[in-house]
């Protein structure tokens, strides 16, 4: 293996393959695990104070979880539009972004 000296400074790696070495050590993994969402373990009740607010997440989560994400998608399209800063508004697009995910193929 060929070993190139380069000047750093001091405690920082002599050699271009120790640095490349430490690279990998802390480069993150590629393996693909459970999203945020499959991570979930219970429902959170949404807390739009609005009850057609919370029907409506609601029926996003709902579809979601069916597998209709076409279906979700819009759904959660609709709640961002009417509840922009909703507590909920953060969760319903991370829904979305779960959704073009799975419409892609990913």
């Amino acid at each position: 293996m060929l070993q190139v000296p380069v000047t750093r400074p001091e405690g920082s790696p002599t050699t271009v393959n120790e640095d490349l070495g430490n690279i990998r050590k802390k480069a993150p993994s590629t393996k693909k695990g459970p999203t945020l969402l499959e991570k979930r373990r219970t429902f959170t009740a949404p807390v739009t104070t609005d009850k057609a607010g919370q029907h409506l997440f609601k029926r996003g989560v709902n579809a979601f979880e069916k597998g209709n994400y076409r279906l979700a998608l819009e759904i959660f399209d609709d709640y961002l539009s009417a509840y922009p800063n909703s507590p909920n508004a953060s969760e319903a697009a991370l829904y979305q972004a779960e959704c073009y995910m799975k419409l892609s193929g990913h």
